[in-house]
């Protein structure tokens, strides 16, 4: 991407736009941000598949993953 941002056709003037968007800050911290969230809901979302899963224990996970996903909001260090 970086070699077709400097050429100077149009492929070029496409490229450019992402690249300087995946290369700023608040970029990439969203993306670390958002490695640590799918972390944690893919646990529980391979889990509430589960065949003849209880509905209380489900419940149970996705409280716990609410309660963390909170305190990592409110906490995020």
């Amino acid at each position: 991407m970086n070699d077709i941002s400097q050429s100077r056709d149009a492929a070029s003037a496409t490229a450019s736009t992402p690249l300087a968007s995946i290369t700023r800050a608040e970029f990439v911290v969203a993306m670390v941000v958002l490695n640590r969230v799918l972390l944690i809901t893919k646990q529980l979302s391979v889990s509430l598949q589960e065949v003849n899963k209880d509905l209380a224990k489900c419940l149970t996970e996705v409280e716990q993953v609410v309660n963390l996903l909170q305190k990592m909001r409110d906490d995020p260090w």
